[in-house]
């Protein structure tokens, strides 16, 4: 239905979006850039890598929606609907229904007309030859993050720039007019149906029936699915681990429960209690608790299981812990500097500690570090060597020079 207000901005979504060296910050996911990478997609710790660039001949190339997308076709379906009740209604002669196929078609049509629009994303007027790499980091609240390597009008164009929505209909006032027109199209067009024959009624209400279907169809499509992103070209880059005995490649670990008692609470002391009930009612007791432990590590292989199984389907780097995603974030863009502003990390003395030696660590390798070749495909890939280091116990370690530190101060 045309709406009294249209927006001026493609939706956003939830993300903190920083560029590893340009210094921009978004605390939000673009929709373009969300619509190309589907960061939201991601399992909880994941970490997945890309290098996008534009296909050769496509320089002046924008994203837009696509001409040829389900939507297009949907509305050729529509076409064909509102046609065939078009020709009910002169085979059958029912004046009525004739003018609510009009009415309510041509509604459909000023519908489009009002709604129409291109994305207007600004260009850089002069190219400068001097910016730095458009490197981006994309960390999702669930603890996911999206490494993409690309220059910087690129991330310009997916992460930074202002989506301003421009309609074909700019001026308020002559939309609001339209809004008024399909109004009074659309009451006309219920009661002429109103007051049509039973036989076009009945088919109006299987057109409406097959068309609202469609569009519940076409509404659960990928939303890449009605976007023209066909300029640029994605290739998945991917981790090489030293060894796999690596502790966050290994089974998911469960810490202890300490919900060791059944629903009736704790044991009363001043109760006493026959040893042999007493020794009962505790075996008892121990194996509720063993039980449920043993189903909340069930669980959480389970998970760990699809969270795996996911991964594989985005390629993505699969991490048990947040801190370890981080530093699988820091080793794909070769510093960890870009942490701090991202708000990934606290800004505390033994995390600045951490991120320095991380650094350090990702740069004993060389960051673009083998290019392989896939035989299956055929195609190079960008392979990521992970260094033999553990960045939960060296945080633990900070953290606790950190905490006797404090202790000093407070003596």
């Amino acid at each position: 239905m045309l709406r009294p207000t249209r927006p001026s901005k493609l939706d956003t979504s939830v993300g903190r979006v920083t560029s590893v060296f340009s210094g921009n910050d978004r605390d939000w996911v673009q929709h373009v850039g969300n619509v190309m990478f589907d960061v939201e997609s991601l399992p909880e710790y994941a970490v997945r890598c890309v290098r996008i660039d534009r296909k050769k001949g496509t320089e002046q190339f924008r994203p837009k929606a696509d001409a040829f997308g389900p939507l297009s076709y949907l509305a050729a379906f529509g076409c064909t609907l509102s046609i065939i009740i078009l020709a009910l209604s002169i085979h059958y002669k029912d004046g009525m229904a004739l003018l609510a196929v009009c009415f309510l078609s041509l509604l459909s049509t000023l519908i489009g007309i009002g709604n129409y629009w291109t994305l207007e994303l600004p260009e850089r007027k002069v190219p400068d030859k001097n910016a730095p790499p458009g490197d981006v980091v994309v960390r999702h609240p669930k603890g996911a993050f999206l490494v993409v390597q690309c220059d910087e009008d690129v991330a310009r164009q997916l992460f930074f720039a202002p989506e301003t929505i421009d309609y074909w209909v700019e001026n308020v006032w002559r939309y609001r007019y339209m809004s008024l027109l399909g109004t009074l199209m659309l009451m006309s067009g219920v009661v002429a149906l109103g007051n049509a024959t039973n036989v076009l009624q009945t088919a109006f209400a299987a057109a409406y029936m097959l068309i609202n279907a469609a569009y519940w169809v076409v509404a659960a499509l990928p939303a890449r699915r009605h976007w023209n992103l066909s300029g640029f070209e994605v290739k998945t880059q991917e981790f090489v681990l030293p060894s796999t005995d690596l502790p966050h490649k290994s089974t998911a670990t469960v810490a202890p429960s300490n919900d060791l008692l059944d629903e009736a609470g704790p044991e009363k002391e001043d109760v006493a209690e026959p040893a042999e009930k007493k020794g009962r009612w505790k075996s008892t007791r121990e194996r509720w608790a063993s039980e449920k432990k043993e189903k909340k590590i069930a669980k959480k292989k389970a998970d760990a299981k699809k969270a795996q199984d996911k991964c594989k389907k985005y390629k993505a780097s699969y991490n048990e812990t947040f801190t370890w995603a981080l530093f699988m974030a820091i080793v794909a863009t070769g510093t960890g500097k870009w942490a701090i502003k991202n708000g990934a990390v606290p800004d505390t003395e033994a995390w600045q500690q951490w991120l320095h030696e991380a650094e350090q660590k990702a740069k004993e390798v060389d960051p673009i570090r083998a290019r392989l070749e896939r035989r299956d495909k055929g195609h190079f890939q960008e392979l990521f060597t992970v260094p033999e280091w553990h960045p939960q116990a060296a945080i633990g370690r900070y953290m606790v020079e950190e905490k006797k530190q404090l202790m000093k101060e407070f003596v």
